[in-house]
């Protein structure tokens, strides 16, 4: 498999493309959560970075002054937004404004990822970087935050601690 070019990264967070299955943006955010959970080649499109996947040989990789390029695309940072706020419901946050509070469903979401690692410890580290090297910076700061404090109170084990701060390096 060969990595996307950057025409076709833009293209699909602008939503007028699609990625390597011919999903949009749109499509992939109106999934319901157990889709989100049990699918695992998308989030790498929604929130790319700067290093290959390990579990998706076909993911975009963008380099910091690509994604700074992208960053400063309106359609994009609005798209960027949307996944986020997506991935935050799916763990059990809602984003408001300048805020992100526990859900009503927080319980019943935190049960599935905050209690022990999963897949998710690494999917969080990638929305963490993605956002940080998009240049959405306070967001990716208050969702490592909310997402530590949770993994803090569910868990002794905070390995995660040091790849979260490690993604928010600009």
């Amino acid at each position: 498999m060969t990595t996307p070019t950057l025409d076709v990264v833009r293209s699909f967070l602008a939503g007028t493309g699609t990625d390597d299955r011919g999903r949009t943006v749109q499509q992939i955010l109106q999934q319901d959560d157990r889709w989100l959970e049990y699918t695992h080649d998308f989030i790498q499109w929604l929130f790319p970075i700067d290093a290959p996947s390990s579990v998706n040989p076909s993911a975009p990789v963008v380099a910091p002054a690509a994604a700074k390029e992208l960053g400063a695309e309106e359609k994009i940072v609005d798209n960027l937004c949307a996944a986020f706020v997506r991935m935050a419901a799916f763990y059990g946050f809602a984003v408001k404004d300048d805020c992100i509070e526990k859900a009503a469903n927080y319980s019943s979401r935190a049960r599935l990822w905050a209690v022990k690692p999963t897949h998710n410890d690494l999917r969080i580290t990638r929305i963490l970087r993605s956002l940080t090297l998009f240049g959405l910076i306070a967001e990716a700061q208050r969702f490592h935050d909310v997402a530590l404090a949770a993994v803090r109170e569910c868990r002794e084990e905070t390995a995660v601690q040091r790849y979260w701060a490690a993604a928010l390096r600009v």
